[in-house]
């Protein structure tokens, strides 16, 4: 018996990586290899695995994050498919991380800092990968495109610096290098499902400052609808809005985990296992807007195989998605704060035992 691991990282608590060999090494106590494929979704973490797949070399530029505070970013340089290839992920310049959200910091925070990320790499590569998910910002992508257009720095969020600073904005020269976002959730730009409605409440957005962002970022998608309508494409609203900065900068966005997963050669490796063993940190409403788990129990299923995905939390209900997969399994063993939950250790050790107990069960049932 042979079982693909490929599970997405507990945000906060363990890396996929970290994971996926806490899985592994469970398995190995029970006489049963594995295939281990970290994986990613667009959000974070992406970086660190392709990074990992790819050789390659790690390059630091001068940037600013999502505040204008200087800092170091980087991206990886490497060959995919004989294409010179560079992988930014927006999460390491522009992460929520880096700040305590509130009202005043999403009314600061803009993506300029990854714009100039995304110049630097276009320098050096025919194509440039940029992973959207896990962002602070809220600017609709308006700072990168300022930086890309060789703009200045803006003072604040430039969703706020009304009609004069929309009608300085313009499409910039890409010079014939393909820029592609990876989004790991589907929202256009404006309206109850845009960026500010879907995702500006945990960057700090009250529902009155989020409907002035999400009426200012109606104002960009109208100026621009007769060369790009953004609402007309999933994922415009990933990170904020940078979705539809990076569709304005001329570039194209295409799902996380399907990309992610050509790219490891995810489907080819399953062809070649009898069991899948997925997962994430919370089962929720945005598990079925393109997540690991149902991803990989999608292409799991193409195969004919048995999946089941391992959680930190799910809710009683998962209607919509259950049928893709045999078993869906929190790993906690009793009640338990979430801050202890959260440990990395009580994670990686919850999750091997969770393994054992399940994978012994199943093999049960082949005798």
């Amino acid at each position: 018996m042979k079982v693909c691991v490929a599970i997405d990282s507990y945000k906060g608590s363990a890396t996929s990586e970290e994971l996926n060999g806490a899985v592994c090494q469970a398995l190995k106590k029970l006489g049963i290899s594995s295939c281990n494929v970290p994986i990613a979704d667009g959000g974070e973490g992406t970086l660190a695995i392709l990074s990992k797949a790819f050789t390659g070399q790690k390059r630091e530029v001068d940037t600013i994050d999502l505040l204008g505070r200087p800092i170091k970013g980087h991206y990886w340089l490497t060959e995919i498919d004989q294409v010179k290839t560079a992988i930014i992920e927006s999460a390491q310049i522009l992460g929520l991380t880096r700040i305590t959200p509130n009202e005043k910091t999403i009314q600061a925070a803009h993506s300029y800092g990854l714009g100039l990320v995304i110049l630097a790499a276009i320098k050096e590569a025919t194509q440039v990968f940029v992973s959207l998910g896990g962002s602070g910002v809220n600017d609709g992508g308006l700072g990168l495109l300022a930086a890309l257009c060789g703009q200045d720095i803006p003072p604040k969020n430039p969703l706020l610096l009304g009609k004069k600073y929309l009608a300085e904005l313009v499409f910039p020269n890409l010079d014939g290098k393909k820029l592609i976002g990876l989004t790991d959730v589907m929202n256009p730009y404006t309206g109850v499902n845009g960026f500010s409605y879907g995702f500006g409440a945990q960057k700090g957005g009250t529902e009155k400052i989020l409907a002035q962002f999400d009426a200012a970022a109606e104002a960009v998608r109208k100026k621009f609808q007769s060369q790009i309508d953004l609402n007309k494409f999933s994922g415009s609203g990933a990170a904020g809005g940078i979705g539809g900065g990076i569709l304005l900068a001329g570039g194209q966005l295409q799902p996380g985990f399907a990309t992610i997963a050509q790219l490891l050669d995810l489907d080819h490796k399953l062809a070649s296992c009898d069991f899948v063993i997925t997962g994430e940190g919370r089962f929720d409403e945005q598990t079925a807007q393109g997540k690991v788990p149902l991803g990989v129990a999608r292409l799991a299923r193409k195969h004919q195989l048995p999946v089941v995905a391992f959680c930190g939390a799910r809710p009683e209900n998962i209607t919509g998605i259950e049928y893709h997969f045999d078993g869906v399994f929190s790993i906690q063993t009793r009640p338990i704060t979430l801050k202890d939950a959260m440990v990395k250790k009580v994670t990686l050790e919850n999750i091997a035992l969770l393994t054992e107990n399940v994978v012994k069960v199943y093999l049960s049932g082949q005798k």
